[in-house]
């Protein structure tokens, strides 16, 4: 006996009239896992922050030896306040796309379409302004006739790809619910091009993305360089003593020769500035640091020194 089929349920024919966005934002969990591209951007922001930081120092970040932990841990708190504006982004989103769903829906019908069309040109009207915002600027800045933030340039270029694509879906889709469609037509664009489209764009989000938090952390590198900079008195004291002469001859770095029994440590350096520990290295400066006096001190953390460290100026106990 032939069976009957019942009419498709309104979820049924939700997924039958956007396969697309489905598949698409299918895609997009998968490239956003937590354990890939987010495990990737701490990283990345941890290495730039870091690089960018040194770097004021004279100091070139592979000597560190940091490893992929440390670069994590360091971009955790600083990234904490771009990772939370960036959920709650993809929140809005998510119910702003519900929002236009609704009102495509129930507009489907109506006489006057003007509301919806007007909402998809404005989405790619104000996509397209910010992805040619972004040369626009960059040519500015370099002629010297404008100081723009240089996150605004990434920034603007990632949302206007996002932007633009997502009004160019809800156009084809919204001219699929006028003509009446409930399940996708023979599609005029091949579907190879279709898919290649769908990860072009994708790409370009995900590098976009990367390019936005690689110059927020250079930014926040340089912003750390100068209040390491300007408070440089509170940074924790550092005398050096050591068996054999080190010849730091740098401005503000006072040798003195405390004993001359050979074997022990004869000879204390003063008037050093201690700023990180790392692959069996300490890095110092000197307390006079300028950028008339940019030396950076890099000493091996063996048995010919020994170290003693005391608090800054500012230190409250």
């Amino acid at each position: 006996m032939p069976s009957i089929s019942s009419p498709a349920s309104p979820r049924e024919r939700g997924a039958a009239d956007g396969p697309e966005i489905t598949r698409a934002l299918e895609l997009l969990g998968k490239i956003l896992a937590p354990t890939t591209v987010v495990t990737a951007l701490l990283f990345y922001f941890g290495w730039a922050g870091t690089n960018a930081l040194y770097r004021s120092f004279g100091i070139d970040q592979t000597v560190l030896g940091f490893s992929t932990q440390d670069y994590i841990l360091r971009s955790i708190i600083v990234a904490f306040e771009p990772l939370r504006w960036m959920l709650l982004m993809v929140l809005a989103g998510a119910w702003l796309h519900f929002a236009i769903s609704q009102l495509m829906t129930s507009q489907r019908e109506a006489k006057s379409p003007a509301p919806v069309r007007s909402l998809i040109g404005l989405i790619i009207l104000i996509g397209l302004g910010a992805i040619l915002a972004s040369p626009v600027a960059v040519w500015l800045s370099a002629q010297q006739q404008a100081k723009i933030p240089p996150l605004l340039y990434p920034a603007a270029w990632t949302i206007g790809i996002g932007l633009t694509s997502y009004g160019l879906y809800l156009a084809a889709r919204w001219r699929q619910l006028r003509n009446g469609q409930t399940v996708p037509p023979v599609p005029i664009v091949p579907t190879g091009l279709q898919r290649l489209s769908l990860w072009a764009v994708l790409g370009l989000l995900t590098l976009g993305l990367f390019w936005t938090v690689a110059n927020y952390a250079d930014l926040v590198g340089r912003w750390n360089a100068q209040q390491i900079i300007t408070r440089l008195a509170d940074l924790p004291n550092v005398v050096v003593y050591s068996q054999d002469p080190l010849s730091l001859e740098s401005s503000g770095v006072t040798v003195s020769q405390v004993t001359t029994t050979k074997g022990s440590y004869q000879y204390r350096y003063s008037g050093l500035k201690f700023l990180v520990r790392s692959n069996d290295k300490y890095f110092l400066l000197p307390a006079n640091w300028s950028s008339s006096n940019p030396i950076a001190i890099i000493l091996p953390d063996n048995e010919t020194i020994r170290i003693e460290v005391a608090p800054g100026a500012n230190f409250a106990p």
